[in-house]
């Protein structure tokens, strides 16, 4: 999909702002990244897309790329990554997309996240950040 910056200007008749800030934020995410690998972008893609079914497993996202699960991993380890390492990459660029987002509530973010409870994402969010959820979206919103 091809959006100018001058398509972010248009004025809708019942637009929602919040949702426009919110998608011009995740268009930036998408720009920055640009600049990576190709196969490391449409793993990532695909994590991020299938994190809240839970399909996210390696071979299920080496499938989709059309190879198989060792050529995915070796191609992550060329670039360094770990595909554990890369699902909790994408885990946490969406759980401070989400939380940025003070509508959405945590319980809600954590299954989005791919996680089956709250507990488990506050822990593993803490033990990542230092915060939990809320205080991370607290210290955000100030």
């Amino acid at each position: 999909m091809w959006i100018t910056p001058k398509d972010l200007e248009i004025n809708l008749p019942g637009a929602n702002p919040h949702l426009h800030t919110t998608l011009c934020h995740y268009a930036d995410t998408q720009i920055k990244s640009a600049g990576e690998d190709h196969t490391l972008q449409l793993a990532k893609g695909y994590i991020k897309h299938n994190l809240p079914a839970g399909k996210h497993q390696l071979n299920l996202i080496a499938n989709s790329l059309g190879m198989s699960s060792r050529t995915l991993q070796r191609k992550l380890q060329q670039l360094g990554y770990q595909y554990e390492a890369l699902v909790a990459e994408v885990r946490f660029e969406l759980s401070y997309f989400y939380l940025a987002n003070n509508a959405l509530p945590i319980t809600l973010i954590a299954d989005y996240v791919g996680y089956k409870n709250v507990s488990t994402f506050s822990t593993a969010f803490k033990k990542h950040t230092g915060k939990t959820p809320r205080e991370w979206r607290q210290k955000q919103g100030n």
